[in-house]
């Protein structure tokens, strides 16, 4: 991969190789046993800190996507019979929701085999191997074949393919499920207006915007350089990113 440059979020650029130098330096002071520390999944634990397309130190702080915080938190209430996770990643959500719900059952996707294989890792590490199932391209038809036994949410970042699978249209069991979904309008303007018009007559629409993160709030990064410290913050998001959660009526 090339060395790529990464916004921080407050006009600074780093080089991927610089972040993740500091990120690999600064994990084991921070969470010497690879814990999560804070946030809807505090106490999970990875494997490893390998990581496939997201920063790691706002997961471990438990800071990660904190503008969701609040829908994660109600959805863990929901006592679920099943949860799509598409764009599953290394499993930060798959894992964290199959501890905090019990007996649900995970569908965890991605298309990056290193994601999957770390994913099972995880999911060994923290005893819920028997409750996810790993897959690699989610499509329309296995989610037209899909049968839930109770109720089920998608929790969905898969990098603009949400305007695809999202679809009422090709997908008319979706008015009885819910959704949170990571919107990625910088790939294509019209992807939250396009989820939310489709969405409008079935579900209870909550809409979730980018936040600053303050360092300070994170007393384990006090004796931190400042770089350091917004590195451990950061999440390198574009503009453009936001979210939001589909409660169906």
């Amino acid at each position: 991969m090339d060395d790529i440059d990464l916004c921080m979020g407050s006009g600074r650029f780093i080089k991927l190789s610089e972040r993740r130098e500091v990120e690999y330096k600064l994990i084991p002071l921070i969470s010497p046993d690879n814990r999560v520390l804070g946030g809807p999944f505090k106490g999970i634990l990875y494997d490893n800190m390998d990581l496939v397309g997201s920063a790691i130190i706002p997961k471990v702080l438990g800071c990660y996507e904190t503008e969701i915080h609040t829908a994660i938190e109600n959805a863990c209430e929901k006592n679920y019979s099943d949860i799509i996770n598409i764009g599953s990643g290394e499993g930060y959500y798959a894992v964290g929701f199959a501890k905090r719900i019990p007996g649900v059952t995970v569908y965890a996707f991605d298309t990056n085999h290193n994601a999957a294989n770390i994913c099972s890792l995880m999911a060994g590490k923290n005893g819920v191997h028997n409750q996810i199932l790993i897959g690699g391209h989610c499509t329309v038809k296995w989610l037209s074949e899909i049968k839930f036994s109770k109720k089920g949410l998608i929790f969905c970042d898969c990098e603009g393919c949400e305007l695809d699978l999202l679809d009422l249209e090709k997908l008319p069991n979706l008015k009885d499920w819910d959704i949170i979904v990571e919107l990625h309008d910088f790939l294509n303007p019209a992807i939250s207006a396009t989820i939310k018009e489709r969405f409008s007559a079935t579900h209870n629409i909550t809409e979730f915007h980018i936040i600053e993160r303050n360092p300070s709030d994170y007393p384990v990064l006090k004796g931190f350089t400042k770089l350091e410290q917004e590195i451990a913050v950061s999440e390198y998001r574009p503009a453009g990113i936001q979210w939001m959660s589909l409660d169906s009526n």
